[in-house]
């Protein structure tokens, strides 16, 4: 079974082959960490075993070789199985020179995406004045190609996630904080992926403690031996290295005050994912309090751009659009599930800073039946249901975390809450409001 952690970063819909590059609305529908953990596993888990046929296992080099293919489709497909991969591998994910070997190949690849937008910038103005099918023949080649590229990039992104070494944090920092870029939808794209692979890699790399001494010394020896070599590859394995043995020294870094700053994101959306990555980074005290601070503040959301969220989501091709008008889920007041993931992170971090408030609101099934929306094809709003549950089931489980953690912590308020839900009709309502009351009985 695949170690307990967030999904890799690629998301693909689950049964429409052929596969596609993940989807901004498909990872918008899991709204708290617990929801984006057992989903994110078992979709990526049982897709990419029908497709793949994964079973038996692979080595670095037979990766680097499948990631390296010229067609521009199986290379994608490639970095898309890896990143599925190597959460079932600790051997694999703990190996610093293949980590930094497809480090070596995003960066290059986001050079290469750099040229290939000003190559189709160039192209468009040409063709805007010639037409000539020549013209239209070569925009559009160049166009497919940037499109391999921008979905090679994500999936390798999404790869870097799933170590056990921190090699990935600089790019995937880098791609996180990028602001501007020719094409919005695809910036927005690669920015959520990018986080969604920190918050990864922030659960990842705590399989590093599960490896036997020899392993471990074998990881650090190597990215010791990489870090005096020049260039970025020196830098990223000189940072991997340094986070890894100040973690094992009880000394964690966070990923800084330049991350932090998504707390002013316009992108609702990546609001949402970064609440959701802090829950898996901490630092010193400093750090920490740091930290707690934003996302109390993610804990007040307004909801600011949510009218953004219509202009960057990606178009539905002609297969999906029906499937996806129909379970299009949403929430009934702006900023809501920036607010949930911020306070779901904030107990999950034992933070004295979470607000039970909100907690008491997420376990309130009546309210989330009432907050958690559905449109239907013909535009008729209906209750989520399937989504209040699901809130609601995590919440309890949230609760038991914050008490084990923080058993100082008040929760009194959320007691006749939990007593009532453990009296639910439903079978699984009810069997996890019991094994609250257990943890808080303690």
């Amino acid at each position: 079974m695949p170690p307990e952690g967030l999904p890799s970063g690629s998301l693909p819909p689950a049964g429409l082959p052929p596969v596609k590059p993940p989807s901004g609305k498909f990872i918008a529908q899991l709204f708290l960490v617990p929801m984006l953990i057992v989903l994110g596993i078992v979709a990526l888990f049982f897709t990419m075993r029908g497709l793949f046929g994964i079973g038996s296992p692979r080595s670095a080099q037979e990766f680097l070789h499948s990631v390296d293919q010229t067609n521009r489709e199986v290379r994608w497909r490639a970095a898309q199985e890896l990143a599925q991969y190597l959460p079932r591998d600790d051997k694999l994910a703990s190996d610093p020179r293949f980590a930094l070997d497809l480090a070596d190949r995003l960066y290059r690849t986001l050079k290469e995406i750099e040229e290939a937008e000003k190559k189709v910038a160039q192209l468009s103005a040409v063709a805007a004045t010639g037409n000539t099918s020549e013209d239209l023949e070569a925009l559009a080649k160049a166009k497919q190609e940037l499109i391999a590229s921008r979905a090679y990039a994500i999936y390798l992104g999404a790869s870097l996630g799933g170590f056990a070494v921190p090699v990935g944090v600089p790019l995937l920092k880098q791609l996180a904080l990028q602001q501007t870029g020719p094409d919005p939808k695809a910036l927005a794209l690669r920015r959520r992926q990018a986080v969604l692979a920190l918050a990864n890699l922030g659960k990842n790399v705590e399989r590093f403690d599960t490896l036997t001494t020899e392993e471990q010394e074998l990881a650090l020896d190597t990215l010791r031996e990489e870090a005096t070599g020049a260039g970025e590859r020196g830098k990223w394995a000189g940072e991997a290295f340094e986070r890894t043995t100040g973690r094992l020294a009880g000394k964690p870094r966070g990923l800084g005050s330049d991350y932090l700053g998504l707390v002013d994101a316009e992108d609702p959306f990546l609001r949402e994912l970064f609440a959701v990555s802090l829950n898996f980074w901490s630092g010193d005290a400093a750090e920490n309090q740091q930290t707690d601070e934003t996302l109390a503040r993610l804990s007040r959301d307004t909801g600011k751009g949510e009218e953004l969220l219509a202009e960057l989501a990606e178009e539905p091709d002609e297969e999906n659009a029906a499937k996806l008008s129909s379970s299009l889920s949403f929430t009934k007041y702006p900023g809501l599930r920036v607010r949930y993931n911020a306070t779901t992170a904030l107990a999950r971090r034992g933070s004295k800073r979470v607000n039970s408030a909100i907690l008491e609101e997420m376990l309130d099934e009546a309210t989330q039946k009432d907050y958690c929306r559905r449109r239907l094809p013909d535009g008729t709003e209906v209750s989520d249901e399937a989504t209040a549950l699901q809130t609601v089931l995590e919440t309890l489980k949230t609760v038991a975390e914050l008490h084990r953690i923080r058993p100082d912590f008040d929760l009194s308020n959320l007691r006749p809450l939990v007593d009532r839900l453990a009296d639910s009709p439903n079978v699984a309502l009810r069997t996890e409001a019991k094994n609250t009351q257990i943890v808080l009985d303690r």
